[in-house]
């Protein structure tokens, strides 16, 4: 039978890669932006079926899931990345980015686990959520972002137990400063110099898209049927400086 993933966040560099990925092992994939503007763009560029989705509105979540959808693998990558620090926070915006960025994870956590519970089968899924080495190593400039994605690691601890009774595994995989259109958009605001000190943080240089979803694809995979609640750092060895 073929395997069916959802990528929640396609769009993006990584999303990319990663259906790209899915779509190389056969795996039928439907992916989803919260842009209806890049509907031509991403169904163009990325094989598989495109739907848009604001995973901020819940009725539209369980939409994505409802019969006869059925996923063996969900991937989480919807997310939102501004600079700020304490000086400038402001707790409306800090909520709206950790509903995009962790609260809206639990939401599809929440109707995946509808439809294993509803399915005839009782066959192993996977839910992966990606987050970021700015969980385990946070820096000033990024409060919101770095408060956010540790929340989503801490709830893929949390959700793990408790959908192992569907067997589904929920994992995470937290990139480090990965090559991206965002990344050089970052550059320009940092400025050449600051970069050059990033780079030389990351003992085996910076990331490609193509690495993260390999490593996606490996948690969404039955090679990793005895993994969950992990979180792993993919991050070219920055955490250990």
């Amino acid at each position: 039978m073929r395997r069916s993933a959802l990528v929640i966040g396609g769009g993006s560099a990584i999303g990319r890669a990663v259906v790209r990925a899915l779509n190389a092992l056969g795996t039928d994939v439907l992916f989803t932006s919260s842009h209806s503007s890049r509907r031509k763009e991403l169904e163009t560029a990325l094989n598989g079926s495109f739907r848009v989705l604001d995973v901020t509105k819940e009725q539209d979540v369980h939409n994505i899931f409802e019969a006869p959808a059925d996923f063996d693998g969900v991937i989480y990558l919807a997310s939102n990345h501004y600079f700020n620090s304490l000086r400038n926070f402001n707790c409306e915006r800090c909520l709206n980015t950790l509903h995009l960025n962790s609260l809206g994870f639990v939401t599809v956590a929440k109707a995946f686990q509808a439809l294993a519970m509803r399915s005839p089968d009782k066959r192993a899924r996977s839910l992966v959520y990606v987050s970021s080495i700015a969980a385990h190593k946070p820096e000033i400039g990024i409060l919101d972002y770095s408060a956010s994605k540790a929340l989503g690691s801490g709830l893929v601890r949390l959700l793990s137990i408790e959908m192992a009774r569907q067997n589904i595994r929920v994992n995470a995989v937290s990139p480090g400063w990965v090559a991206s259109a965002r990344a050089d958009m970052v550059s320009k605001t940092l400025g050449d110099e600051k970069v050059a000190e990033i780079r030389k943080r990351y003992p085996l240089g910076l990331g490609k898209p193509e690495q993260v979803a390999e490593t996606v694809v490996f948690l969404v995979s039955e090679q990793s049927s005895w993994l969950t609640g992990q979180d792993l750092l993919l991050d070219g060895g920055r955490c250990l400086s």
